[in-house]
């Protein structure tokens, strides 16, 4: 098992990888859609995406799902992070999927916090859907997100 150490030099190494062969940093959009994540959670999240390379938006609390898929397309974000403990209603992440769907940039992966496994199955259609294990680190979070953009450079 890697350290948080290991893990974060490993995405640092990703990142910088991810920019080569894009020619930009991978950007990411973070949105806490309900109001049950405390600030200090969302700044540690913003801050460990920003120390591997991400380029990091912040979206508003409780934004709709337009929104949303407005300021991912519009900041040209590779992802969109949800941040939520709760369980997330299956039809605000269709609406955001929907959404970028219409503005045909189903490309946008959407990554959820948490483990919302009821959804996963129906929701992993879509092919930019990526739902986090709940004990894995974060920064083994982040490297997973790298690895799925890396794959789709290639």
């Amino acid at each position: 098992m890697k350290t948080n150490i290991d893990a974060m030099l490993t995405a640092k190494k990703r990142c910088n990888t991810f920019a080569q062969i894009e020619g930009r940093r991978p950007r990411i959009l973070l949105t806490n859609i309900h109001q049950d994540a405390s600030d200090r959670d969302v700044n540690f999240k913003a801050s460990a995406l920003a120390n591997t390379g991400f380029d990091v938006d912040l979206s508003p609390t409780s934004t709709s799902a337009k929104v949303i898929s407005k300021q991912a397309i519009e900041n040209d974000n590779h992802a969109i992070y949800i941040i939520s403990h709760t369980n997330l209603t299956l039809d605000l992440l269709i609406q955001i999927m929907d959404c970028l769907a219409i503005y045909n940039r189903k490309d946008i992966l959407l990554v959820v916090d948490n483990d919302h496994k009821t959804h996963y199955n129906l929701l992993s259609t879509y092919k930019s859907f990526y739902a986090l294990d709940s004990k894995t680190g974060f920064y083994d979070t982040i490297v997973q997100i790298l690895n799925i953009l890396l794959q789709r450079t290639s």
